[in-house]
């Protein structure tokens, strides 16, 4: 299995996101927090995960916008 973390600012500097990329032989996950700023200016912070299988193939999608109260998209 191997693991990469992997973390970037948005050119603009009004967002980061930190990426954990995990690759085994039967799957990769995708795993990620982001904190920036919509176009009307307002901070957020949203998560989201990513699950493929051995192809890349994706098998599964969550996103969450943290927020309160919470909400999925």
């Amino acid at each position: 299995m191997a693991t990469m973390d992997v973390r970037w600012a948005a050119w603009d500097g009004s967002g980061l996101e930190h990426l954990r990329l995990t690759i085994d032989p039967t799957a990769v996950h995708a795993d990620s927090v982001i904190l920036a700023v919509d176009a009307r200016g307002r901070p957020y912070r949203a998560r989201y995960r990513v699950d493929c299988d051995e192809r890349w193939t994706v098998r599964r999608a969550h996103i969450e916008v943290l927020e309160e109260p919470a909400r999925l998209l």
